[in-house]
């Protein structure tokens, strides 16, 4: 018999074996059989990646009894495709399981019983002979395992991939570029560990190319077991990378809400940060995450990256156009969509596994390359921006099938490349649920940590960590996790409020003044985290009392008294309202009124009479012993004596 004639008896007994299937299960047959298919086969390893025609294909093979009854034997058979696909969508449809039919026999085998949740590994060999290609290329296959329970068979489960068919044909490979954007998801932004990053910065794969976020070296530094390792990993891809904006800015939710200046702050951010650590990337590439002209015209990389979906009239046959492009005199790369969809696992709606991504990946790129085997074209496939290193071995196996040559964007971005219509790209950007369009609350943290630096004693080991954080804020990869981006927010905002209301002005007693200068005490506490610089101002009720301002120290969590010196003139009662602020002037907490009663001449005064009542003193001593002297005699006596006091004297002169 002709070998299509044995394929096609060989189906039609698969497909009578499964339409003879009983509606309901026999008598005896457990119920747990009559779900999902009692005996689930999973494609575990398909190698070598590309077939030759000498080579054997082998597969291995998990078989798992998901029921609680014994499987009294099963059937296991490879099918195969028996024509070469030559359009991406054939090979989508080849995972729908009513779509293609697999007629080609390669492979049967009975197994015996399977007891209950038992798992089995098979493997299966096949030549490469038994496809009987005759073109290169990828050719689906299908593992069909059908269980019997009770003398019946029951409904099979299969399980689709490719195999990936080589005959050293003369065609012109199709240039694959990677580009894999190293900044950080949500939980990286907000503490989480960097070692992603790291793993990723370590690949050595051909053709990645690095779409580096500045932002990464400031996380570091918060970091210090990965900061200087990391940096000089960030450094050493640079010269081939390409650099996002600052924390991979959300451009179209920016420059939609007029804040121009805040996204060419973030660029600059960037720009300064990699001077910093002696980075030198090939050039900037903008990556918008809705693409519109308004905010093509906003931005000012070097490149643009754009779906390939903006373009669905590239080329009227369908055929893979060259990514490489221009759209209003900008160089731009069109990113493939649907390879980018399988590198995240998903291929039109349809999840792949491991190996079916592996496959898928490099059977789309074949087709690619039979589309005109003549023209080396470039293809663009962007990764997720959450991917991690466990990605490596299958870009190594994409970009090491013999009709794909790797390729590094920056050295690609040489060649002339034909302008797009911009006339398809949205004028005014969509934003979707999710994106950032209300900025009045990073305004309000913004001014809160402005406030909470200038009272910081060191703003760079207190306030340069916040301000990092913050400019994260206006980051793309929130849009998947809003709420993640408000959480962040608001603990920026209560750090920096930590400071700013953690000074005040403790309560005081009346004060007594009774000079014209004195020093008017004024004590502050803190429970801030850090040590704070401020200023005390007095704001008396009346002008009986000028005060200076005062700079002082507050240890953090702590107290300190300041002795302000103030000036009074005239006599009453008074309030006097002590407020703090920075040194810039800006008022900190809520004021404190301390009552103040003010006698300033009391202290002349006072002296005055002393030194009257001492003068009485002195007159009235000594007319009262003038007056006693009188009264007993002695001012004869004391007459009498000082004149024998002078003869005496006179005598003596003479002799």
């Amino acid at each position: 018999m002709a070998p299509a004639l044995v394929a096609g008896a060989f189906a039609a007994t698969l497909a009578s074996a499964a339409a003879a299937v009983p509606a309901t299960a026999p008598a005896g047959t457990p119920a747990e059989t009559l779900g999902a298919p009692a005996l689930d086969v999973e494609v575990l390893g398909l190698e070598p990646v590309v077939l030759t025609g000498d080579g054997t294909l082998t597969l291995t093979l998990a078989l798992r009894n998901g029921t609680d009854a014994t499987i009294e034997s099963a059937t296991v058979d490879l099918l195969g495709q028996e024509w070469t696909p030559n359009t991406r969508s054939s090979l989508v449809r080849w995972l729908e399981l009513d779509r293609y039919g697999a007629t080609l026999p390669l492979h049967s085998e009975t197994l015996g019983s399977l007891a209950a949740g038992e798992r089995r590994q098979l493997v299966i060999t096949v030549p490469a002979a038994s496809f009987r290609v005759d073109a290169w290329g990828p050719r689906g296959i299908e593992v069909r395992a059908t269980p019997r329970v009770a003398g019946a068979a029951l409904e099979p489960d299969r399980e689709r991939t490719w195999v990936l068919h080589w005959n050293a044909p003369a065609v012109e490979p199709t240039r694959a570029a990677f580009l894999l954007p190293v900044t950080p998801t949500p939980a990286e932004m907000t503490g989480g560990p960097l070692t992603r990053l790291r793993s990723l910065l370590d690949l050595d794969v051909p053709g990645v190319t690095f779409a580096l976020d500045p932002a990464v070296l400031a996380l570091a530094d918060d970091q210090s077991t990965l900061d200087a390792l990391l940096t000089a990993e960030f450094t050493a891809v640079s010269g081939e990378s390409f650099v996002l904006p600052w924390g991979n800015a959300d451009a179209a939710a920016l420059l939609h809400a007029g804040r121009t200046s805040l996204y060419a702050d973030l660029v600059a951010r960037g720009a300064a940060t990699l001077d910093e650590a002696g980075a030198r990337a090939a050039g900037s590439l903008d990556w918008p995450a809705t693409p519109d002209r308004a905010t093509l015209a906003g931005t000012g990389g070097d490149v643009v990256a754009l779906p390939d979906t903006l373009f669905p009239e590239r080329d009227p046959l369908a055929h893979t156009r060259d990514a490489l492009a221009s759209v209003d005199g900008r160089a731009a790369v069109v990113l493939d969509g649907r390879l980018g969809d399988a590198l995240r696992g998903d291929a039109a709606g349809t999840p792949l596994t491991a190996l079916q991504q592996r496959q898928f990946l490099a059977a789309s790129l074949a087709v690619v390359t039979r589309e005109r085997p003549r023209e080396s074209r470039l293809v663009v496939i962007a990764l997720p921006f959450d991917a991690d290193d466990d990605v490596a071995p299958l870009l190594e196996a994409v970009a090491g099938v013999p009709w794909v040559e790797p390729a590094g964007l920056a050295g690609a971005l040489a060649a002339d490349a034909p302008a797009l219509d911009p006339g398809v790209i949205p004028a005014e950007p969509e934003l979707p649920e999710g994106a950032l369009t209300d900025f009045g609350p990073l305004d309000a943290a913004t001014a809160g940590l402005a406030l909470a630096e200038q009272l910081a004693v060191d703003p760079s080991g207190f306030a340069d960590p916040l301000a990092a954080r913050l400019s994260l804020y206006p980051s793309a990869t929130w849009r998947q996790e809003p709420a993640a981006r408000e959480a962040m927010l608001r603990s920026v905002a209560a750090d920096a409020a930590a400071v700013t209301g953690g000074l005040a002005v403790a309560d005081s007693s009346p004060i007594n003044m009774i000079s014209e200068s004195a020093n008017f005490p004024v004590r502050i506490t803190s429970t801030a985290p850090v040590d704070t610089s401020v200023r005390v101002l007095l704001f008396p009720s009346d002008r009986w009392l000028h005060g200076e301002a005062v700079d002082v120290v507050v240890p953090a969590g702590g107290e300190a008294v300041v002795q302000v010196p103030v000036t009074a003139v005239g006599w009453g009662d008074l309030t006097v309202r002590v407020q703090l602020a920075t040194v810039g002037g800006v008022w900190v907490g809520d004021p404190v009124d301390i009552p103040v009663r003010i006698r300033a001449d009391w202290e002349n005064m006072a002296l005055t009479a002393l030194t009257a009542g001492a003068g009485a003193a002195f007159v009235f001593g000594v007319w009262r012993t003038i007056r006693r002297n009188r009264a007993t005699g002695r001012a004869a006596q004391l007459d009498a004596a000082a004149e024998e006091l002078d003869a005496a004297l006179r005598e003596q002169e003479m002799a």
